[in-house]
This record gives C-alpha cells, structure tokens and sequence, in this order.
C-alpha cells in the first residue's frame, strides 16, 4: 500500500502498483493520479481509500482521478469513508475501471459511461446526467421515460430541453425543482401523455417547472401547447409549474395545456390537484374531448380570451368541486 498520510501531497504520474491485501492507494489528505495501472487482489476490500480524519485540517481526504487503469479483482473500486463521521472527496474526470463507478465520485461535468472499444470497462467522459429512474442515471429525460417500469417514478436532476412521451401506466414524473423546456419546434408539446401519469415537484422550493419558449412573434407560426393529453393519457398534476408565453391577445396563439381531439374518439382527462398555470395572452387549458377536474390548491393565470380561462368544445366534462 502507498500511504499517503496527514500534512502528504502524492502525485502519482504512471506506474504499475499491484496489492493482495490491501488498498493500493491509502489517502489521508491531498492526492492526484494522472496515469498507472492499479490492481488489487480478491482479499483487497477496494483499489482506492481516501477519507478525511478530524477537522483541523491536516487530513482532507481529497483524491483527484484524471487518468489511469483501475481494476479490482472484488466488487468495490473506491472506498471513501473511514466511518459515519469521517469522509472523503473524490473528483474523477478521467480513467478507465473494471467495475462500476459511482456518479457521486465524477467530477463536475463528468460521468461514466461503458466504454465502446470492447473490453467492457468503464471510462469517465463529459457529460450531465438528467433523469433518474430505479438507481439508473441517463443522459436525456425520454431515456429514463423509456425504461422506467409500470408504477415507476422518474426524478429530473438537472435542467433539460426535451420534447417527450410518456406512455408508461402509472408512471410518477418528480420534477425535482428542475425545467422541462420544449423550446419553440413546430408542433411539439415540451410533455404529450398518453397513460395514466402522475407529475409532482418534490422539491422544497417548488421551481419545478415544464414549459415552451413561445413569444407573440412566433404565435400562430409555431407556437404549441406545453403538455397535451391524448388517447388514454389521464394526468393529475399535483404540483410545480406550467408555462408559456405564446399569444396576441384575441387574435392567436396556443393553448397552455390540451385535452383530447374533437376528431378522436378518446376521452383523456386532467385532474389539477396544485401547482400553477400561467400564460398571460392566450388560453391557458383547452378541453377539446374529455374531463378536467379543478381540486384546490391550483392558480390558473390568463388574461381573459375567448370564453376565458377555459376553451371547452363539445364532448366534455368540467368538474370543480364547491366549497
């Protein structure tokens, strides 16, 4: 084991450090690997320990990772506490590994991917994760959409611009105070549903937020709802934000939110059960053929257009429970 103890600055530049019982790499403080091979045996607990220890200072346990071949021979890479008080920081921007690694050890900007040149190891390149799904990490909210199972919930971790379905039954979308933004393509909603889906925000400051980036200059051109519920899409919306600036006021534009279509024989509905609605110029929820339920606790922002906040065709069912 190289040790690199309290007060210590280890820079490892290349080499081949091999161990069968221990770490490879012991950190207390500040240590660096640019390159070098890296192997331990089964009886080895991981490759690589780097904790913090006390808090005077002296012991920071930070361990930098920008290169290098990591491979150990159990199921652990890197260990990065000495115990429930005492933990390290790891920062890894490059390198290539035999087992997974874990996304909290990827530096800002970095996350590991399954490397494509054959040999099944793990490489760490540029990239943000933006969804999660069942401990699974991907690299776009329709990806995590995708493979999320029946009753699944898919928690947004960073801000994306996405078009996406979500035909998943029971499918829980937690918006997690990140935004969902559309952007302005001709004739794609920032969310279309077509199940029974379920959005909430989980976040304490509740920004979570789906939207499009429509103006008065694109209204009537390109403009289009924010999320549309089509087919057998039911949506309660518990909670976040919805919004768009599409609209001249009683001349054009898009509605916020779709329900159905008058030329389907579906009848989709949306349950409002919070959150807030806001597009200043146009409608802000166009029931076409089907059910809206207004359950409380929802702010629907619009100026006047039409017959209001509301554009209800035939074939539908409008519930607002009373007081």
């Amino acid at each position: 084991t190289v040790k690199n103890d309290a007060n210590g600055v280890l820079e490892i530049k290349g080499g081949e450090l091999k161990n069968t019982a221990q770490y490879v790499i012991m950190n207390w403080n500040q240590a660096t690997i640019s390159g070098g091979t890296f192997e331990t045996a089964e009886t080895a607990g991981a490759v690589l320990f780097s904790s913090a220890y006390g808090t005077d200072g002296t012991a920071c346990g930070e361990l930098t990772i920008t290169g290098g071949t990591f491979t150990a021979a159990g199921s652990k890479l890197i260990d990065d506490a000495y115990d429930a008080n005492n933990h390290g920081t790891v920062k890894i921007s490059g390198g290539s590994f035999n087992r997974a690694v874990d996304p909290k050890h990827c530096d800002t900007g970095f996350i590991p991917t399954q490397n494509e040149d054959g040999t099944e190891r793990i490489i760490v390149k540029e990239g943000t994760y933006v969804a999660e799904t069942g401990g699974v990490y991907y690299e776009s909210l329709q990806a995590a959409i995708d493979a999320a199972p029946r009753k699944g919930t898919v928690k947004l971790l960073a801000d994306t611009r996405e078009n996406v379905t979500i035909n998943t039954p029971y499918l829980t979308l937690d918006l997690n105070g990140h935004t969902l933004n559309g952007g302005t393509e001709k004739g794609k909603p920032a969310l279309t549903v077509t199940a029974r889906v379920t959005v909430k925000d989980g976040s304490e400051a509740q920004t979570g937020t789906i939207m499009r980036e429509d103006t008065a200059e694109n209204s009537g051109v390109s403009s289009h709802y924010v999320i549309d519920i089509q087919g057998s899409g039911w949506l309660t919306f518990e909670s976040g934000n919805v919004k768009n600036g599409s609209g001249v006021v009683g001349v054009k534009g898009a509605s916020l939110v779709r329900v159905g279509d008058d030329s389907v024989a579906k009848y989709p509905g949306l349950n409002i059960k919070g959150g807030t609605f806001t597009q200043d110029n146009f409608i802000v929820i166009k029931v076409d053929r089907g059910d809206l339920f207004l359950n409380g606790g929802t702010h629907l922002l619009c100026r006047t257009y039409g017959n209001g906040t509301f554009c209800n065709h035939q074939h539908v069912l409008l519930h607002i429970p009373s007081d």
